[in-house]
């Protein structure tokens, strides 16, 4: 049986502000971004460390193509607006939000069905894809998603099935976290933990 456990965080107004900004395996790949989403990865990297050491594995680190590692388990993130969510597995994972208040037009472009809920139908592709490995390398148009059963968590309150274009499927559970969409995909069964983080 999968084990997953999920922080998830508001961003503080003028987060980190004054504070010392924290450490990060990509600090000198952040220097160059806006400073929204330099504090965006900032508080993700906060949140894969805190998992880290709340699961006693190796500080993480990230892959060429932006994936986050370590070793003893698998690590996965996500930010959009003010929300940011981490995840540790003990198998392969992804996760991802996405603001709900954000204009769709981009992603209906990108979804290969019609559906009254653009942002939740991305949510669940990008998961499969960051499950993947590989992340948007993958056209997000070739992927075909079918509804599955059951529930997970408060959060997480329906299942998806993404099937890739090689044939494999991953199951994804989605959900709402306030006017934010959530997407976890992970194999079943699973046993999962969530908790809300407070980012000082």
């Amino acid at each position: 049986m999968a084990r997953v456990e999920v922080v998830v965080a508001q961003l503080p107004d003028g987060w980190p502000g004054q504070r010392p900004t924290p450490w990060s395996p990509r600090a000198h790949a952040l220097a160059s971004r806006r400073p929204g989403d330099r504090a965006r990865s900032l508080a993700a990297d906060c949140l894969l460390s805190l998992l880290c050491q709340r699961w006693g594995v190796s500080a993480h680190w990230y892959a060429p193509s932006g994936q986050p590692s370590c070793d003893g388990a698998h690590l996965t993130a996500s930010h959009d607006g003010a929300r940011v969510v981490a995840a540790i597995a003990d198998c392969r994972a992804g996760v991802d939000v996405v603001d709900c208040r954000r204009p769709a037009a981009w992603m209906t472009r990108l979804l290969n069905e019609p559906g009254p809920d653009p942002h939740r139908a991305w949510a669940v592709r990008e998961a499969a894809l960051k499950w993947t490995g590989v992340g948007l390398a993958i056209d997000p148009r070739t992927l075909r998603v079918t509804r599955g059963a059951g529930d997970l968590c408060e959060w997480l309150d329906t299942w998806w099935v993404v099937h890739l274009p090689d044939g494999r499927t991953v199951p994804v559970a989605a959900g709402a976290w306030g006017h934010y969409a959530l997407a976890l995909a992970v194999e079943r069964p699973v046993v999962l933990t969530c908790d809300e983080h407070v980012l000082a």
